[in-house]
């Protein structure tokens, strides 16, 4: 597992937004969008529930923030 892509995590479970979290990691939106989902199907589990407006830890995405 790549360690970047759990910092990436990190940063957007705190933050909570792709575009201000992709902003502080000097990234794309799009790019943190996939590293997020490639680390969600590598773990097997959805870690935001996502939708236009809101992005929320799922309980499984609390747990790997703990």
């Amino acid at each position: 597992m790549n360690t970047d892509r759990l910092e990436e995590f990190r940063a957007l479970a705190h933050i909570l937004n792709y575009s201000k979290t992709a902003e502080q990691l000097f990234l794309s939106q799009s790019i943190l969008s996939r590293h997020i989902q490639e680390l969600e199907q590598s773990l097997g589990v959805t870690l935001f529930l996502r939708d236009t407006h809101d992005v929320v830890l799922t309980d499984e995405g609390k747990y790997l923030l703990r």
